[in-house]
């Protein structure tokens, strides 16, 4: 498992827990968390292709998997998803708590 992968599982692992919080009803959404990261990813994914693509930075390849999609490593894809969902989870649960201590 590339280095890379290794922390997305690490990070991935709270948000996870965190969103089957049964108050927190995130999965009674899915469909619109699903169209929301998929916009992100859309946008986000296009501005990554261009910055690589045009050198702004790069992935080391010793790192990263060598499985790629428009030219970016399947790790960098994965971060995209990751920071979506994390910024939804951590959206909802912010929304939750403060509704419940006001």
């Amino acid at each position: 498992m590339s280095e890379y992968a290794v922390i997305l599982f690490v990070f991935f692992l709270f948000p996870v827990t965190l969103s089957a919080y049964p108050p927190l009803r995130l999965y009674a959404r899915i469909r619109a968390v699903a169209v929301t990261i998929g916009k992100v990813l859309l946008l986000w994914g296009a501005w990554e292709v261009f910055a690589v693509f045009r050198g702004y930075w790069r992935y080391r390849e010793i790192t990263v998997f060598p499985w790629r999609f428009f030219n970016l490593p399947a790790e960098a894809l994965a971060r995209i998803v990751l920071v979506s969902f994390c910024s939804i989870v951590l959206w909802e649960t912010i929304r939750y708590f403060n509704r419940k201590f006001r």
